[in-house]
């Protein structure tokens, strides 16, 4: 059977829409509703994709800040410059956050850290982190620039 095979080949996705689209250009001409009645006949349904977290509100009245670096991500000097990202990782137990510091220079993690709340307190407390991990360094010098992704309230 067609249908099964096209379901199949979507790793199991394809719902009747997609399936008679697949079906008109391979085999033979059908419509949606023939595919949707037949799908639901043999127990066939499509998976509905995941909803995306919204993790930033574009509607606020807050500046960004500029960008210093311009997205020209090469340091000249060792210890000069350092960047922070966060991703946004989706577990059994809900949403976690990881902010991760790199030296821009040797493109080495200076700090890591994760929360299961996104703040700009939790990148700040990272940033802190680094900098006291970084003192106790012999030559340690103090960063010139940090720059950190959009950042929550």
């Amino acid at each position: 059977m067609y249908i099964k095979e096209s379901h199949k080949n979507s790793h199991n996705t394809y719902g009747s829409p997609r399936i008679a689209e697949d079906l008109q250009a391979k085999v033979t001409k059908c419509g949606e509703n023939r595919v949707a009645c037949l799908m639901k006949i043999h127990g066939i349904a499509g998976k509905a994709g995941k909803k995306l977290k919204a993790t930033t509100n574009s509607k606020q009245n807050l500046s960004v800040a500029d960008s210093l670096l311009n997205k020209n991500f090469v340091a000249e000097k060792p210890k000069a410059v350092w960047v922070s990202d966060i991703r946004y990782i989706s577990t059994v137990e809900g949403w976690w956050y990881l902010v991760v510091i790199l030296n821009l220079f040797f493109r080495q993690v200076v700090e890591w850290a994760m929360s299961d709340r996104l703040t700009s307190r939790f990148v700040v407390k990272a940033l802190y982190q680094a900098v006291g991990r970084q003192h106790s360094a012999p030559g340690y010098r103090s960063p010139v620039l940090f720059e950190a992704g959009n950042m929550a309230a």
